[in-house]
């Protein structure tokens, strides 16, 4: 049998339980794959729902299968919507189109399940089908109702060591090994978090304006701080932006001040005036 995983990189225990899984015709009703954003729980779900439904990848990446249908958060938000678990429900009661009858319903980042959309899972999750797995991605299981985590079986992925992601990100993008291992080490070989990274030149600004941002902390430069946040006072690039300054703080050990930046930062998500939070963010940086 071929490895489905085998572009999977790292994790060698959890790609040989999944092979293992399902070589042995053992798939359970509900699966649940835990890590931090960029290890790869997304791809994996993928890979397994490819290999389980017998189609090619591609078409699930594609969305092209009729018997994988995927639920995903919605709007600013990105609150999971209890309509978009009941239109699933349904689609589970009719008939799929391989012919054992298998059908997979991915919910990626399941942490973004509301109460409402939590309880109508759950509901199909206490009386599951014939051949329907659930397949839920999430950073932590902590972001999830015990009723749902209990039913799941659970895998989770860990990130590649700094120098096997670096090699890796500049093996498919083509950019200077120098820029690869600088971005591994900032993300600790989080490799999709470097791939977007690299290849969305948005976020490589604001990862570098982040950067010169730490320069001016490090030298007690008010001015430039503030001229470098400033910069970004739309909400999404501002929350980017103090996200990149708290890995930054957490990279360097200085975790009061990232947990500081962290408390400050979740107001970024509401309606605060994004220059007065700027300002009172660096104020209590500089204390």
């Amino acid at each position: 049998m071929r490895d489905p995983f085998e572009k999977l990189l790292g994790n060698r225990q959890l790609r040989d339980e999944l092979t293992s899984m399902l070589s042995g015709d053992r798939m359970p009703g509900a699966l649940l794959f835990l890590g931090d954003d960029g290890c790869g729980r997304y791809t994996c779900a993928k890979m397994l729902a490819a290999s389980y439904l017998d189609v090619p990848l591609d078409r699930i990446e594609r969305r092209a299968c009729p018997d994988f249908i995927e639920i995903r958060g919605q709007g600013a938000s990105n609150n999971i919507t209890v309509d978009s678990v009941r239109k699933a429900i349904v689609e589970s009661h009719n008939s799929a189109v391989s012919n054992e009858g298998r059908r997979v319903f991915l919910i990626k980042d399941a942490q973004n399940l509301n109460g409402p959309s939590s309880a109508a899972l759950l509901k199909s999750l206490e009386e599951p089908l014939p051949g329907v797995v659930y397949m839920l991605t999430a950073r932590s299981e902590n972001d999830l109702l015990d009723t749902i985590r209990s039913r799941c079986l659970i895998f989770r992925l860990s990130p590649l060591d700094t120098d096997v992601c670096a090699r890796e990100a500049s093996e498919r993008t083509g950019r200077p090994s120098e820029l690869c291992t600088e971005l591994s080490e900032f993300f600790g070989g989080r490799l999709g978090l470097v791939l977007d990274c690299i290849r969305d030149t948005k976020i490589l600004e604001l990862y570098t304006a982040a950067k010169r941002f730490m320069s001016c902390y490090r030298n007690r430069d008010l001015y430039g701080m503030d001229l470098e946040a400033n910069a970004y006072t739309e909400r999404l690039p501002a929350i980017r932006f103090w996200e990149f300054i708290s890995l930054f703080l957490a990279n360097s050990g200085e975790l009061e001040k990232h947990l500081l930046v962290e408390s400050k930062r979740k107001d970024l998500e509401s309606n605060i005036n994004i220059r007065l939070f700027i300002a009172g963010t660096i104020a209590a940086l500089i204390e």
